[in-house]
């Protein structure tokens, strides 16, 4: 297997196929914590997804009250409330990700964790904040 080495401790855009198709994953190694054999993949990516991929939704809540004039007049009046236990929308990145492993493993490696690595391209707009994405870079585990 023909690779770029990083110090002794990862492995990045390593390419591999096999009979069904190729993929080049960005890192394999010591990623994160020191910890050996974390299969790593780099995503940009809008506040919209990455707020989707975390789990975190708005969903309306009763205020108690009710409009007293305009179209509405007499219609319960609500206001949107953060959740963050949502389902988590990652099927692209976890089906990319598994076959990087299943990669991997054909050639003796093997795959202790996985994780993506999300870095959102507008995370300092008000868009972003209002959908609870305040940071540049979130970390993403992905389960076997």
């Amino acid at each position: 297997m023909n690779y770029k080495k990083h110090g002794d401790t990862i492995l990045a855009e390593v390419r591999l196929e096999d009979s069904i198709t190729s993929g080049q994953f960005d890192m394999f190694g010591c990623v994160l914590n020191n910890e050996d054999s974390i299969l790593g993949d780099l995503k940009v990516t809008s506040s919209y997804k990455l707020m989707r991929a975390l789990g975190i939704y708005k969903k309306d809540i009763s205020t108690g009250e009710i409009y007293k004039s305009g179209l509405k007049k007499g219609q319960p009046k609500f206001k949107k409330q953060i959740c963050f236990n949502g389902v988590r929308h990652v099927m692209d990145w976890a089906l990319q990700l598994n076959y990087y492993r299943m990669l991997l493993e054909a050639n003796d490696y093997e795959v202790k964790d996985m994780v993506i690595q999300a870095l959102c391209r507008d995370f300092s707009t008000r868009t972003a904040a209002e959908r609870e994405i305040t940071r540049p870079l979130y970390l993403n585990k992905q389960n076997q």
